[in-house]
């Protein structure tokens, strides 16, 4: 009963880091599409 205790905090530190690398690889292409769009409009109106 004493192991899975033990070893929970790790575990969810994994888990954690993989969440953050799967929203991280997710959310990186819409970021750059948008930062994209922005500097293109930026580029155009000056």
């Amino acid at each position: 009963a004493d192991m899975p205790i033990r070893n929970e905090p790790e575990s969810s530190h994994k888990h954690l880091i993989i969440h953050i690398v799967l929203v991280l690889m997710f959310i990186i292409p819409f970021v750059s599409i948008a930062l994209g769009i922005l500097f293109k409009t930026v580029v155009d109106a000056e």
